[in-house]
């Protein structure tokens, strides 16, 4: 299996509080995606909720020592809908690197591959 070595700063939520009939900051804290191994990757990111969204490129290939910066922003239009309360969005992100031939031709193709989610 080939190794993939990304990172994905910073880890963990973010939380943003406001108060109702008053408007919220449009963009939270960047996120920093590392390309920390040897071998070129693919990845891609999504936001699971219609209030929030990934500005900019939302998939991409970075090789090795590069990085991308991941920027959220709240959808305004759908805030304006979104109830008083708590709620809840993941950004999820998954990273695939090369596949590569299996000398054995009975074997399928090997992929390293990565699902990361950020609530």
């Amino acid at each position: 299996r080939t190794s993939v070595r990304w990172s994905l700063e910073p880890e963990g939520a973010q939380e943003l509080r406001g108060t109702a009939g008053e408007p919220l900051p449009v963009t939270l804290a960047p996120y920093r995606l590392a390309n920390g191994g040897g071998t070129p990757l693919a990845w891609s990111a999504r936001a699971d909720a219609p209030w929030l969204a990934v500005r900019g490129a939302v998939r991409g290939r970075l090789e090795p020592g590069e990085e991308q910066t991941l920027e959220l922003a709240l959808v305004p239009e759908a805030l304006l809908v979104l109830r008083a309360g708590e709620h809840r969005a993941r950004l999820e992100l998954r990273v695939s690197g090369p596949r590569r031939a299996a000398r054995d031709p009975s074997r399928a193709d090997e992929d390293a591959e990565g699902l990361r989610t950020c609530e």
